[in-house]
């Protein structure tokens, strides 16, 4: 009886540590959860696993999470891949900006002026980073648009396609947004700045 109980308790152990190495951009971007609330550490570990994604190899396209049919269904699912996992890097950081950011200098906020620029200075950081990745998914948009790939959808990515589409068309333009935010974050920095001692 002894030894069937290490047995198991040894065999639970053995296939609760099991873990799979992921190689691939297609298993990195599995790992992206899209939540509702948009927690820092749900954000980071989303930027994580994004990144991850970038800097790994595609699977074969047997693996893809769309139907590859020829070398060009291949070559523009490739470039909207990259164009998606960027706008979700960007998503990701204006989400996280946005936990920093203050959209209002109050003026009971003086006591605490100096952790309110802090906050706004990382706020910034995140800002301009999300920036970074909204250039690079306009140059993959640009590549996933050429004219080679006219009237050529990759169909079970659609919704790439219609990002995509919105980026060309400038119905969809995160320059414009994040100039908004860093505008109106340097007005209120500038009034935090401005605080003084007979501000409260």
């Amino acid at each position: 009886m002894k030894k069937l109980l290490l047995f198991i308790s040894l065999l639970s152990i053995s296939v609760s540590t099991y873990s799979y190495n992921i190689k691939y951009l297609e298993g990195f971007y599995n790992l992206y959860v899209e939540s509702f609330y948009g927690y820092p550490h749900d954000v980071n570990r989303n930027i994580f696993y994004l990144k991850s994604a970038l800097s790994a190899p595609f699977s074969n396209p047997l693996y893809a999470i769309a139907k590859i049919e020829d070398e060009i269904h291949w070559e523009k699912y490739r470039y909207l891949m990259y164009m998606h996992i960027n706008l979700k890097l960007v998503d990701s950081f204006l989400q996280l900006a946005n936990s920093l950011d203050k959209h209002n200098a109050y003026f009971y906020n003086a006591p605490w002026k100096e952790y309110n620029i802090k906050s706004l200075n990382e706020a910034e950081k995140y800002y301009l980073e999300a920036k970074k990745y909204w250039v690079d998914a306009l140059e993959w948009s640009s590549l996933a648009n050429a004219d080679k790939f006219m009237f050529l959808y990759v169909e079970d990515i659609i919704t790439f396609e219609d990002e995509s589409f919105m980026i060309e068309n400038g119905d969809l333009d995160y320059n414009k947004i994040i100039d908004k935010h860093l505008k109106r974050l340097n007005e209120v920095r500038t009034k935090f700045e401005n605080m003084d001692e007979n501000t409260y």
